[in-house]
């Protein structure tokens, strides 16, 4: 966590995908959702950005992804 002074408006969510295969080199991939503090605007991923996460990770990757989910 990260304190920041300020007006206290706004947030930074990140995202992100440790990979580890054996014989090569660890990936992280990540994906940022900035709140603004704007009406109407969401504060949160919603699940299609998570979806695109996943995606996006198995498309670099090349290869079936086994995910593990931790909160």
């Amino acid at each position: 966590m990260v304190r920041v002074r300020g007006r206290n408006r706004g947030r930074v969510n990140i995202a992100g995908v440790v990979c580890y295969r054996a014989g090569h080199r660890s990936r992280f991939s990540f994906k940022l959702h900035i709140w603004h503090g704007r009406r109407g605007e969401p504060k949160a991923f919603s699940w299609r950005q998570y979806r695109d996460l996943i995606v996006m990770t198995h498309v670099q990757l090349g290869t079936p992804v086994v995910w593990c989910w931790a909160s």
